[in-house]
């Protein structure tokens, strides 16, 4: 992806990634989700992974504070 793609392509990708992974795909899958982009592209997965993860807890914390 480094060398294929522009930055705005990647930053495209990424967003489009992240909605996909954000709309209710459960943790056992994230996880080969994130094993996947990372063999592609090492920072671009880790990207995506903390992106994920930063989502969820903060979805996981808004989830609390209503409850």
């Amino acid at each position: 992806m480094r060398e294929g793609f522009y930055q705005e392509e990647r930053d495209a990708f990424v967003e489009e990634v992240l909605s996909m992974l954000l709309n209710g795909v459960e943790k056992p899958i994230l996880s080969n989700s994130f094993a996947h982009l990372k063999n592609i592209d090492k920072e671009v997965g880790k990207l995506i992974e903390t992106k994920v993860r930063l989502a969820l807890t903060e979805k996981d914390a808004h989830v609390t504070a209503v409850i």
